[in-house]
This record gives C-alpha cells, structure tokens and sequence, in this order.
C-alpha cells in the first residue's frame, strides 16, 4: 500500500519502498541511473510523482507555486534527517519484476518468473556476465545482451524453451533491443540488481554480502556470482551439462554441499581433539 502525502488539498501518492515502484517510475529514475543522492534528485522525482497523480495541471502546478522550501519540509518530514525517498539509497531488494513484459514493435517478449524460480543457472550465469561489463564498463551492448536474456517470446515460455547456448538468437534479439529507450532499459537493469540481491539474502551460505564501501552496487572481488556458481561444476559434473538446471535447485545442492562439508571438516576436528 503506498503512502500519501496531502499538499495544499492535493493527495499525492509516492512508494516507501522499491518493491512500490511501478513501470513508470522505475523507467524514469533508469533514465537518470547511476541517481545523484540529494535534495534536487528527490525534488525531482517528487514532481514526477506529482505529474501522475495529478497529471500536468498539478505539475505545473507545482513548479510555480511550490517554493524549494515546502517541497523540502514534505520530503523531509518533522524536520528528519530521513528522506521520504530515502530507500532509493540502499541497494534495491525486491522478489517482484515490476516491467514483466517489454514490447518492441508488434512483438511482445515477456520476462521469468519473480525471483528468478523459473531461470536456469545457465541463462543467469549468462546475465551475470553481461551486467558486469554493463555496471563495470557502461557498455550499452552489453545491456542489450542482458536484456535479450531476460526478456523472451512468448512461445519460447510456452515451449519453456531457452536458447541461452545461441549466441548468434542473442545477438538478434539484443539488436531489436538497442533502439529501447535508455530509461527502459536501465530501468530493467535496476529491477534485475534488485532480484539479484533477493536472490543473494535468500542465500546468505552461498554469496558473500554486499561491500559497505564504495559502490552500493559493486561486490568485492572475492565471493562474487560467478565465482560461486562456477564452483559448482566440482559438485554436480560439469558446469556445460548442468547449465539448463533451475538456478533455486543448484543454489540448494551448494548449501547443502557445503553444509556436509562444513559437518565432516568439523568431525575431523572433533576426532583429531579426542586423539590429542
């Protein structure tokens, strides 16, 4: 339920949390990713809030009758410290995919499931390289790529059909994605960051918590996605003949892997102490 703020007999609505955010909201601050932390950013967006709920007459409004001052008191309420925008600068966590579906001429293509349940460790492997080089490197290409491995045909749900291994359906599908508006498509990158971080507190065994300094959005080098899942190819066979498993299912065999290697190392320690 979101939260409403009522200025001079107007109701505006605004989300308290990531998981509020709706299509165009998250469109709008991917237009402006990586976001400026400050008073003008939240102003902003406040007004972009404003221009939905009350449509331009309230936005214009808004900025002429709305001094710096009120918009200041609203959005830093009871004099706090604590903007009511202030979950924008934590790293995103939600299980939702709030843009289920893009659509790119006459063809729709459609997202998976909220919380990635239904992707194969394959195709997030896949999606894990590429945002890399997106957050890394801001290659555009490689946001393009990404996209077309999140965002599928709909037969190709139907058939549950992934063509992950196809590098050159990647690349076609990533070349009808470039003329997507840069909002849209970092829009999609910030709810994927999102999902990604559900899916790392889900697993706290598996991944190592995000860095407290530096880049919100960074991972320290050690502990990384890639280096956990790549691991995997010495617990279940190789990695090339376990990629079209589901992501959940392959993330549960580690913890329990790891649990009864975590049991047997303290075993070994128990006997070793009983010995001495």
């Amino acid at each position: 339920m979101q939260n409403v703020i009522e200025l001079n007999n107007f109701k505006i609505k605004y989300p308290a949390s990531f998981d509020q955010l709706k299509k165009r909201d998250l469109i709008y601050l991917g237009g402006r990713f990586p976001y400026p932390i400050s008073l003008e950013f939240y102003s902003e967006f406040f007004y972009h809030l404003c221009n939905f709920n009350n449509r331009k007459k309230f936005a214009v409004w808004s900025y002429n009758k709305v001094s710096g001052a009120v918009i200041e008191t609203v959005l830093y309420p009871d004099k706090s410290d604590i903007c009511l925008f202030n979950f924008l600068e934590k790293v995103p966590q939600t299980k939702n995919i709030i843009i289920p579906r893009i659509r790119k001429g006459l063809n729709f293509y459609f997202s998976y499931k909220a919380g990635f349940y239904n992707m194969s460790i394959g195709v997030f492997t896949l999606c894990e390289s590429y945002f890399k080089k997106a957050i890394k490197d801001q290659d555009e290409e490689a946001l393009n790529k990404m996209l077309a491995c999140l965002y599928r045909p709909w037969w190709k749900i139907l058939l549950n059909r992934n063509d992950y291994m196809l590098s050159g359906k990647i690349e076609k599908r990533a070349n009808n994605f470039r003329s997507l508006s840069i909002g849209l498509k970092k829009g999609i990158l910030l709810n994927y960051i999102a999902v990604r971080e559900f899916v790392i507190k889900e697993n706290p065994e598996c991944f190592q918590k995000p860095s407290a300094v530096g880049n919100i959005f960074e991972k320290k080098k050690s502990g990384t996605w890639l280096d956990a899942l790549y691991d995997l190819a010495g617990h279940i066979t190789q990695f090339e003949k376990t990629s079209h498993i589901n992501l959940w299912i392959v993330l549960r065999h580690l913890k329990l892997q790891m649990k009864k290697d975590q049991e047997f190392k303290a075993e070994i320690e128990r006997l070793r102490k009983k010995k001495g």
